[in-house]
């Protein structure tokens, strides 16, 4: 099995325990949305201190790191926060499996804004991709 699809399948099964377990931090664990998407950050932060620790002769001084990736990489964090922020705050009344469902959907979102922007091509699979996704959502969503 080629290495990018075992990665792949080990974070689908880790995206969803992580639904299940951000779920159970409300609901079992009694954290308020907020208690819980701090703590997650908090852990999130303490494993990338980690991570840049472990691996600080492969990354480069921030003087050298181009400016647009840094911008980018900035967003996508605020975006991921934020994002991380109405996920909590949805688990508190929605259903579990429903609330990761519709937010799980964000690759053929990704997909949709990327085709109109025009970093990606529309074909046949992709279509199908979307198509079930949509589909796949409103299951979830209806029962």
């Amino acid at each position: 099995m080629d290495s990018w699809l075992t990665s792949s399948l080990l974070s689908l099964l880790l995206y969803a325990l992580w639904a299940v377990s951000s779920k159970q931090s409300q609901t079992m664990g009694k954290l308020s949305p907020i208690e819980s998407q701090v703590t997650t950050v908090l852990t999130m932060f303490v494993l990338s201190l980690t991570t840049v620790y472990t691996n600080r002769d492969a990354i480069r001084a921030p003087n050298d790191l181009p400016i647009l990736g840094v911008s980018l990489a900035i967003a996508a964090g605020l975006l991921t926060y934020t994002a991380g922020t109405f996920y909590s705050s949805a688990l508190t009344t929605g259903s579990g499996s429903v609330v990761a469902a519709i937010s799980g959907s964000y690759p053929a979102v990704a997909f949709v804004i990327n085709v109109a922007v025009g970093w990606e091509s529309v074909s046949g699979w992709k279509l199908a991709g979307l198509a079930c996704a949509v589909a796949s959502t409103a299951c979830f969503s209806m029962a």
